[in-house]
């Protein structure tokens, strides 16, 4: 559970996971532009599969309920 207004993660942060979003609604900047996710999305993958920093900031705007990913799992998966 995460709590409105949270930054889940921050855009050029090093990637060690991605998320799913169960419940709730988060803000994706993606500078200009900013999208909304909800109940289904999924956020936090390119910058696995690229390798790269954190492209976006993600913010919760209600109370959220995700669930975690992280990298070595991410990449068993794609196996």
């Amino acid at each position: 559970m995460v709590p409105p207004r949270h930054v889940i993660v921050r855009h050029g942060e090093p990637a060690d996971s991605m998320y799913f979003i169960v419940s709730g609604e988060v803000e994706v900047d993606l500078h200009p532009e900013v999208r909304t996710l909800d109940d289904g999305d999924f956020f936090g993958e390119i910058a696995l599969l690229k390798e790269c920093e954190r492209t976006a900031t993600v913010t919760t705007v209600t109370e959220c309920r995700l669930l975690y990913l992280d990298r070595y799992d991410f990449r068993r998966l794609l196996r």
